[in-house]
């Protein structure tokens, strides 16, 4: 079982909560799952759930997101 410091990742500026912690890992294990031409491959190694990966990514600050405007 992998076992990943969520803290940190939440500690993050960009992140600052659980939910969107969870929001935005879940979106990456998604882009991952579908792969598509454009889709960044996985960034860390020694994972095999795509949800485990994507959560990983953040932790380690290996990925970056934009929020969108829902205006």
């Amino acid at each position: 079982m992998a076992l990943l410091n969520i803290e940190k990742a939440i500690k993050r500026d960009d992140v600052a909560s659980r939910f969107k912690l969870s929001i935005i890992g879940s979106q990456r294990a998604r882009e991952l799952y579908e792969k598509k031409e454009d889709t960044l491959p996985p960034q860390v190694e020694g994972y095999y759930k795509n949800i485990t990966i994507a959560l990983a990514e953040l932790v380690e600050n290996k990925i970056d997101f934009e929020e969108e405007d829902n205006e």
